[in-house]
């Protein structure tokens, strides 16, 4: 049950990140902090916030992103996302190997509903726009959420954890 949880709210977030892009444009447009709106201003708003926005941060105190740092296997195997490091701006210094590295387009991370999520968006040779969207479980010390296949259109729950 506590994993079905963990993918629905991955999978709402996916969602959310993923409708809020205008028709042939296969980049993420980020939120500057110039760009911030007041969260009162927002909730009257219905467009969903993006990875990046700076209204979704400012919902709880600034986590310690750093924990995000180190290599990340996908359960099913393979897969692997190297974060090496977190910016306070929302940036993150990612890689992606499946096995071979796979450029990744853009990555952040961003508070939504109190829990810490990543967003690492790739963009080579058949991954054009495949994203991943995980929230952080620190008791679990691991990342869970979806994997959108931009290709195929479709969406898979998956499951990271720390490589020691």
């Amino acid at each position: 049950m506590k994993i079905r949880a963990k993918l629905l709210i991955s999978l709402v977030l996916l969602i959310l990140i993923s409708c809020n892009h205008p028709a042939g444009n296969s980049g993420s447009k980020s939120i500057s902090d110039s760009d911030s709106v007041d969260v009162e201003q927002n909730k009257t708003n219905s467009q969903p916030l993006q990875a990046g926005d700076t209204v979704a941060k400012i919902s709880m105190k600034t986590p310690d992103v750093n924990q995000l740092t180190g290599d990340w296997l996908r359960t099913d195997g393979g897969k692997t996302i190297r974060i090496n490091g977190a910016s306070p701006d929302g940036k993150l210094d990612a890689e992606y190997f499946n096995p071979n590295p796979i450029h990744v387009g853009q990555a952040e991370w961003l508070v939504k509903n109190n829990s810490l999520v990543i967003v690492v968006e790739l963009q080579d040779v058949n991954y054009p726009g495949s994203r991943y969207a995980l929230e952080y479980f620190p008791a679990e010390d691991e990342l869970a959420g979806i994997y959108y296949q931009a290709v195929d259109k479709e969406n898979f729950e998956v499951e990271f954890v720390r490589q020691k």
